[in-house]
């Protein structure tokens, strides 16, 4: 066998070893060397955030450990950007009411990735006191803890899209964050969307305890160019309003309540003022959907598909129950209403509501055995379709959805008789319920 020596190695080896070894060193290691370099860590490369993003190149991912990060940070002119925390709980970055905590100006270009931090205590008397971000492109905004940031409009986070001769869009993810305690003295005190063409995606948001001078205490969406579709959230106790502006809620406990399939009104009842976690009791428990399909050929932006018609599917080994919480908060508890965790039911069945009578709200629950296209429809006595409750796939499990006496177009029905009348593939049944006034 041929062996190398001399000074390319001390040690024998092949010929066709060392070839191999060679292309190894060209190929393999300036590929491990650049994926390290990608990653830049706070605070051992960098003692604060801000200095680590300056220091940033296109593609950069900016890890920072737990810890409190007292900064008004800049996000500079470079593109495709990460910054992603430890993790919401454990690491802060507070704006020490100096400013804004995290501003994007329009320079820099997407994709754009924040995560994995609490962001409070931004103030500005302009837009956007925790966050402000103007640029188009994919936003993706997850596991965050907005609190008790303040700015005219937009107290926690404000989305400001590239219209006019740009004609760019922003398509923003908000997923698995609470907004708590934030205010604007105008308009959106925890999130707002400005200026063209914006389209936000919430899934396992929460809302809570946000306010407003003027409108949308949780959710401000300004201008027609805009919408936001809500999944798999709650919204409680945000003043003066939940929402204002075109948002699409889907199986979402909403303060007040908007029509849509699988929403409801009820305290949500969390651990307290400040611990969004979901008590045992909570109805927001198994209350979300893990599949939510819906057609959003009728209110996307002009030649926008990004968001597609599935807009939340969510693995099994992510929710305990028969199906994922509302709210940014996954409960170890399973639902009451699901006879005490008893397994998967063994027939289709729809059960009587409760309370009945009722005013104005009760509870409709029923068991699928199997998947199944499941639509819910409430009637009068005369046959006339009252309300369009559900119509969606659903999981097979244990399963209840609130009516609030309203019609499809928002309004109170008056007291009487109605019946409500349960699809599931080829099971059918129908039940009386009355409303009191």
């Amino acid at each position: 066998m041929n062996y190398v020596y001399g000074s390319e190695c001390q040690m024998g080896f092949s010929i066709g070893q060392f070839d191999r070894t060679l292309w190894a060193i060209n190929n393999w290691v300036p590929t491990l060397i650049d994926t390290i370099i990608d990653v830049i860590s706070v605070p051992e490369d960098y003692a604060t955030i801000q200095e680590a993003l300056d220091s940033a190149e296109v593609g950069f991912s900016i890890h920072v450990s737990p810890g409190t990060y007292i900064e008004n940070i800049q996000w500079p002119n470079t593109d495709d950007l990460s910054l992603i925390g430890a993790g919401s709980d454990s690491t802060i970055i507070d704006g020490n009411q100096n400013g804004r905590v995290i501003k994007v100006g329009d320079d820099a270009s997407p994709p754009l990735e924040i995560s994995g931090f609490t962001i409070t205590n931004g103030s500005t008397n302009g837009r956007g006191g925790g966050m402000q971000i103007k640029m188009t492109g994919d936003i993706l905004l997850s596991d965050l803890i907005i609190s008790n940031n303040q700015g005219n409009t937009g107290g926690g986070i404000i989305v400001e899209g590239i219209g006019g001769a740009w004609n760019g869009e922003a398509h923003v993810i908000v997923e698995n964050v609470i907004f708590s305690g934030n205010h604007a003295t105008g308009n959106g005190g925890a999130y707002s969307v400005y200026d063209d063409y914006v389209s936000t995606l919430f899934k396992s948001v929460t809302f809570a305890n946000n306010s407003a001078g003027s409108s949308g205490g949780g959710i401000h969406i300004h201008g027609a160019s805009h919408y936001a579709v809500l999944a798999n959230s709650i919204l409680w106790n945000n003043f003066p309003d939940d929402v204002s502006g075109t948002v699409f809620p889907y199986y979402s406990n909403l303060n007040g309540g908007i029509d849509g399939v699988g929403n409801f009104t009820a305290n949500p009842l969390f651990m307290d003022s400040t611990d969004f976690h979901l008590q045992q009791e909570s109805p927001c428990i198994d209350a979300g959907s893990a599949l939510v399909i819906i057609n959003l050929d009728s209110f996307m932006l002009p030649g926008e598909d990004w968001m597609g018609d599935t807009i939340v599917n969510v693995n099994p080994s992510y929710y305990g129950g028969n199906s994922p919480d509302m709210g940014a908060y996954e409960s170890p508890f399973t639902s009451l209403l699901e006879l005490n965790g008893m397994g998967l039911p063994n027939v289709f069945k729809l059960h009587a509501n409760y309370p009945n009578p009722f005013n104005p709200v009760t509870i409709l629950q029923y068991d699928l055995p199997e998947d199944e296209l499941v639509t819910i429809t409430i009637y009068d006595t005369i046959g006339k379709v009252v309300r369009n409750l559900v119509s969606t796939q659903q999981n097979a499990g244990y399963n209840s959805i609130q009516w609030n006496a309203t019609n499809n177009q928002g309004q109170p029905v008056s007291a009487g008789v109605y019946l409500y009348k349960i699809q599931a593939g080829d099971f059918v049944d129908t039940k009386k319920m009355i409303l009191l006034k």
